[in-house]
């Protein structure tokens, strides 16, 4: 079973199409992310990257995981969005009960 953080790893290195700028932007180590990389790509019987001197290109076969990847983590990304805009009270449901008077004298006034 492949460690999810790989996947998160990967599209990391897809972005920056770079091992090096990727371990940058993850406070990670170059060989750590290549070893992870090198881990998936064995997980999945396939390879994912292009290696060159200027960098990393995605396979076909990366390119297809790419697509999923990026769409499942942006999509995460979004829940902790969301999740800190409710606790921050930018989004939200609130219930407030009041009197038929309150609701006409003070509330009305500042809903609208």
């Amino acid at each position: 079973m492949v460690i999810l953080d790989y996947y998160r790893i990967f599209y990391y290195v897809a972005q920056c199409r770079s091992f090096t700028k990727a371990a940058e932007l993850l406070d990670n180590s170059q060989p750590n992310i290549t070893r992870c990389m090198n881990n998936l790509e064995n997980e999945l019987d396939c390879r994912l990257f292009v290696r060159s001197n200027r960098g990393v290109s995605l396979t076909p076969e990366g390119e297809k995981l790419f697509h999923y990847v990026a769409a499942g983590y942006k999509q995460i990304l979004a829940g902790e969005n969301q999740i800190k805009k409710e606790k921050n009270m930018e989004e939200g449901l609130i219930t407030v009960g009041a009197t038929e008077i309150a609701l006409h004298l003070l509330l009305l006034d500042k809903l609208e």
